[in-house]
Parts: C-alpha cells; structure tokens; sequence
C-alpha cells in the first residue's frame, strides 16, 4: 500500500511539474517583439506612424518580408510584409491603418508582393489563433470584417478567449486541426473579396497606383499547379485587381531552397530581380 503510495504522489507531483511547465511555457505573458508572429506587430506599429516621404509601400507575405524585410526598409520604400496567415483582411487592415496617417497618397505606389499559395488563405489555417485573432481582432478592427470573414472566424475554437489579456500577449492557441497547404495554388472567397477591397481602398484614397505582384516559386511547380489558380482568376472575375501579377514571378532551382520549399535560402539575386521589375520611383 506505501508503495502504491509513494508512486501516486510520485506520478501527481510530475503531472503538476508538466503542467507549470506547459502553462510556464505558453502562458506567460510575452513582449510583442517575442510573441508569435513578431514581425506582424512590427508592421501594424508601422503602419500607425506612415511616414510623409514614402513614396513605395511593399506588403505582402513572409516571402516578401525575405525580400524586403519590415526591420529595414524604413524610407521612401517602406515595407509592411510580415506574414500570410494575416490573410487579404489583415493586409486589408494595414493599409487602412497607413492610409490614415499618410500625407499625401497621391504620391504613393503599393506593391502587394503574394505567392500564388498566400491567396488560398480563408482565415482557415491553423495559424490563424496567433497570426490574425490576436493582433487584428480588436474593438477598433472590427469594422473591417465583412460578414464572410466574421464567419470565418466564428468557426475558430475558444476565439472569445483571445480577448483575455494574459491570452493574447502568451503563445497559447487552441488545437486548430486545420491544415496549412503551402502549396495549393489557388484563390478564396475571403482573399477575392478583400483584394477587390485592397483595390477600391486606393482608389477611394487617391493613390497612386496598386499592384499585385508575384515572388518567386521552387522549380518544383510547374504550369501544371498553377492552372487552377489562373482559372480562379478568371472565375472569380479578378482580372483586373491581378492584371500582370505573374511579370515578377521568377522560379529558382529546388536546392535554393529551405526545406519547406516556400522560402529561398539566400534571397539577395531574388530582391535584385524584383526591384529591377518593380521599377520602384
């Protein structure tokens, strides 16, 4: 019976350590700059200040934060890519936030850098917890969700959690079991809809001018993956929000690339080819 015991108290006493760890661990309260998706509250404090002078504003995924990352590019091309799990409504949000603080967007060009497989994002990844409930889904956002992105979300588990202080600054999210497809080239209700937004909000904005343009693709992929995402072009009537997306798009040899085949290893050839095409002025 003592022994019985002794290994209760013993198995108790390491389910409460495992337990401090866990809670330790992924609900302590973290600085911005350490919590997931850092670089996501980097562009929004950026996109708050929106400096006078700049004259090109990049956004877009984490893609285009390799080629443009948002510690550096701070000037008259100012970058505001972070990551594609904020989807086109967290990309939405940031450009509202810019546009309201910027003197003079007639003198501003945006640049929405996207690799074909960001625009499959419907708020439905498993990343959306900590890449878009904690940093955007806020009193003062709200606005900016459209009945279609607000269902979306409500199908995210304990999303009314997210409001709680000590859950939104830790790194703890629910067990979403959907799945990231990094690699499914194809367009969503939710992004055509908010790229159709994106495009209207420059207009109504006097800007001058928005593209959408492509990063770079592993020479895995092909024309053949690619064929039903420029049918979603054309199905979703998009012709003219994509008008020359792909006239940036370079294709790089598979051994130039990290093992998740999404991001290149060294990006310096890849941000000399695309500033040579974006004519950036």
């Amino acid at each position: 019976m003592k022994r019985f015991l002794k290994q209760m108290v013993g198995f108790t006493l390491f389910c409460i350590l495992c337990a401090s760890g866990y809670f330790a661990v992924n609900l302590y309260v973290w600085d911005e700059k350490d919590l997931i998706g850092s670089e996501t509250y980097i562009s929004i404090k950026k996109a708050k200040d929106a400096p006078a002078h700049v004259r090109n504003l990049i956004m877009g995924g984490s893609t285009g934060n390799q080629l443009f990352p948002n510690t550096l590019f701070n000037d008259s091309t100012y970058s505001l890519c972070c990551n594609q799990a904020i989807s086109l409504v967290g990309q939405y949000i940031l450009l509202h936030q810019f546009l309201l603080n910027h003197t003079d967007p007639s003198k501003l060009q945006v640049f929405l850098l996207l690799r074909p497989s960001s625009l499959r994002n419907d708020l439905d990844q498993r990343f959306t917890y900590n890449y878009f409930l904690k940093p955007f889904d806020h009193p003062e956002y709200q606005s900016h969700l459209s009945p279609y992105a607000q269902a979306q979300l409500k199908k995210v588990p304990a999303r009314r959690l997210v409001q709680i202080p000590f859950i939104r600054r830790s790194h703890w999210s629910p067990n979403l079991q959907h799945q990231h497809q990094p690699h499914n080239f194809r367009i969503s209700k939710l992004s055509a809809e908010y790229l159709r937004k994106i495009h209207s909000l420059c207009k109504l904005n006097n800007v001058r001018s928005f593209k959408l343009r492509a990063t770079y693709l592993s020479s895995d992929f092909g024309e053949e993956e690619l064929k039903a995402f420029r049918k979603d072009i054309v199905d979703q009537d998009l012709q003219r929000e994509m008008l020359g997306y792909f006239s940036t798009l370079e294709t790089y040899p598979a051994d130039l690339f990290m093992e998740d085949r999404v991001h290149l290893l060294d990006t310096s050839a890849a941000r000399a080819n695309i500033l040579d095409k974006l004519r950036l002025k």
